[in-house]
């Protein structure tokens, strides 16, 4: 017997209701005001003249300008080549004297340095999350399946990074980082699962973690759970499994040691888009897994992922 796909609208009620902002209007990134006059323009060295704004609420008064990533001054070839390299899995050394040797070529002198690739990392990784706020799956997966994988930091201490995957179109719908193995790590990763789809699952697949079982029965009451254990039936969650080893292979690898939570999660989540929005597989005849969940967007490189992501950001303003 077939079973009728559920949607939000259809259980008449919202995962998050501090969801993505619907407001196309400019406001004060500080304060949320709507209240700002133009403040004049930075000349910035890499970047070129900028329009400054000044917040009017009198609790905050602050400047803000037009830029999406705040504090950064480099042209968007520089992000290109430092997300590329990052997600390849390339040493951060190695990214900044390809930077430098790239600058070099075009005629200019830049200075750059391995903390500022980091936060570089981190603020794209920020911002690119706003894409999918704003477009959701047009094409739904009757399947879910979640899982984990540890991950090594410093002073001998670990990491957890727990997946969700929809199968039929093989889109990694969300990646947590946390401390600790335990429930609200699977109920931080369906969370977000379920605000990027916009729908729920009929199954939810997972091995035998009593946590990823906890989890399911909290966030998708409505779905079925097919849970077992890995030595009995190891095939129950083969696909996520694959896109586990396929996110080894690239900038979190075991061998790595994220110096930070933050900068693994960052990571994790460049993983994540570049496998939805950039990368083809076979299994879905030469498609992303953005274009078979129906998403139609033309991104072939990170910058038409930044600059779509910054276009979507000055709207929110």
């Amino acid at each position: 017997m077939k079973v009728e796909q559920k949607r939000w609208e259809d259980y008449k009620c919202m995962p998050n209701k501090n969801g993505p902002s619907k407001s196309r209007k400019r406001c004060c990134p500080h304060c949320g005001s709507d209240q700002f006059v133009k403040n004049g323009e930075r000349k910035r060295k890499y970047l070129g003249s900028v329009q400054v704004y000044l917040c009017q609420n009198k609790k905050c008064h602050r400047k803000f300008s037009d830029a999406p990533i705040l504090h950064l001054h480099y042209p968007l070839w520089v992000l290109d080549i430092i997300l590329s390299l990052f997600v390849e899995g390339m040493r951060m050394e190695a990214i900044v004297e390809d930077v430098k040797r790239t600058a070099k070529m075009k005629g200019m002198e830049m200075s750059i340095s391995i903390p500022t690739v980091i936060n570089i990392v981190k603020s794209c990784s920020n911002l690119l999350l706003i894409i999918e706020e704003n477009y959701h799956h047009e094409l739904i997966s009757n399947i879910w399946q979640i899982d984990d994988c540890f991950q090594p930091r410093p002073h001998r201490l670990w990491a957890y990074i727990t997946n969700v995957l929809a199968v039929d179109q093989r889109y990694w719908l969300a990646s947590d980082v946390s401390v600790n193995r335990d429930t609200q790590a699977s109920i931080n990763a369906l969370q977000q699962a379920v605000l990027r789809a916009a729908y729920y699952p009929v199954v939810v697949q997972c091995d035998g973690l009593h946590s990823h079982a906890a989890a399911i029965k909290k966030i998708l009451p409505h779905a079925r759970l097919n849970q077992k254990s890995k030595p009995s039936d190891i095939s129950i969650v083969n696909y996520i499994e694959r896109l586990n080893r396929t996110m080894r292979r690239g900038q979190i690898a075991k061998g790595k040691c994220f110096t930070t939570v933050e900068l693994l999660q960052a990571a994790a989540e460049l993983a994540r888009l570049q496998y939805n929005f950039l990368s083809h597989h076979k299994s879905l005849k030469g498609k992303t897994p953005a274009e078979a969940a129906g998403i139609k967007l033309n991104i072939r490189s990170w910058k038409d992922l930044i600059l779509l992501a910054t276009r979507l950001s000055k709207k929110r303003r």
